[in-house]
Parts: C-alpha cells; sequence; structure tokens
C-alpha cells in the first residue's frame, strides 16, 4: 500500500485525512488520476491536478521523474493543492 497524505481542500473534501492506496496505483500520475475522480459538485472545492505539489518520501517529485514517478509498497506521498 501507498499511503497518501491529503492536505488542504482535498483533506476537507474526502473527510480524512489519509488513504492507503493499492499497488495499481504505482506512480505519482496514478494517484493524480484517482484524485481527479472524486466528486467536485461542491463549487467551494477548485482541485487542478496540474496546480498540485507533490512530495514522495520527502522529496518533490518534480525533481524526480515528475507524474512518471514510480511508486513502491510503503511509499508516503504527500498531496498538496494549491489553494
Amino acid at each position: 500500500m501507498v499511503r497518501v497524505k491529503l492536505l488542504g481542500p482535498l483533506r476537507s473534501h474526502m473527510g480524512k485525512d489519509e488513504l492507503s492506496l493499492d499497488s495499481r496505483h504505482n506512480k505519482v500520475k496514478d494517484i493524480l488520476a484517482y484524485l481527479s475522480t472524486i466528486d467536485n459538485s461542491d463549487e467551494s472545492i477548485e482541485y487542478n491536478v496540474g496546480n498540485t505539489l507533490v512530495i514522495v518520501n520527502g522529496i518533490d517529485s518534480s525533481a524526480i521523474e515528475g507524474p512518471e514517478t514510480s511508486l513502491r509498497q510503503d511509499d508516503e506521498v504527500v498531496v498538496i493543492p494549491a489553494v
């Protein structure tokens, strides 16, 4: 499982601060795709995948391989949407 910590409006919208995702979410882009499928009918939530900082094990994913950054079991991913 990959542990995904949610911050900002994502945390409020999901009603939790953390998700555990299975091994089919093995790249940063898979997590972002999953998050983009979340119901966004609440107009106060403005979640833009392209304007999101993703930290993998303490390192900005854009400094690794961006959306193609591979994830392994027990990785910690922090998703920080721009507000």
